[in-house]
């Protein structure tokens, strides 16, 4: 599958928060191996959440490569079947953001010659089930939008998500 998954583990108030960042494949026409990596992913996050009444739960971020209403998406938010039980992602997006939230902009001079239309690539998503309000979404925003300094920080706008911690 030749791509990466981060984790670590936040040291907050509330406990031990485990973090999991990963970058999907890019192909556009490559979903049935972005679906293999999405079932990694949450082979590796069932690893790393505490118990769904009590702890934390996992914040996962990265670059999916996939549209909301992909096949890839749609497992991880469990509008398919998911390939780990009793798992299932919020997309946080989904829950709070305002507009379309493309993260793959034809703005951004990086994508000046490419086939995609704008999309939304990027997530920040939250394991459930979990401990009601940990993690829950309350704001959602676009990073990287605009240049500084006349220069992009990336292809992809980013996520920035503010979640309850506490």
């Amino acid at each position: 599958m030749h791509r990466r998954v981060l984790t670590a583990v936040l040291d907050r108030g509330s406990g031990q928060w485990p973090v999991v960042s990963t970058h999907l494949d890019h192909r556009f026409d490559d979903s049935a191996l972005r679906q293999l990596q999405c079932a990694h992913v949450l082979a590796i996050i069932d690893g790393l959440r505490g118990a769904a009444d009590t702890e934390p739960p996992v914040v996962i971020g990265g670059d999916f490569n996939a549209v909301p209403d992909s096949d890839e998406v749609r497992m991880l938010t469990g509008r398919r079947a998911a390939p780990v039980a009793g798992l299932v992602l919020s997309d946080c997006w989904e829950h709070v953001g305002e507009g379309p939230g493309f993260t793959w902009r034809a703005d951004n001079p990086y994508q000046s010659v490419t086939a995609w239309p704008d999309r939304r690539l990027d997530y920040v998503f939250v394991s459930w089930p979990r401990p009601k309000p940990l993690g829950t979404a309350v704001s959602a925003r676009l990073a990287g939008v605009e240049p500084v300094d006349g220069v992009y920080a990336s292809d992809h706008a980013a996520v920035v998500v503010d979640l309850i911690s506490s």
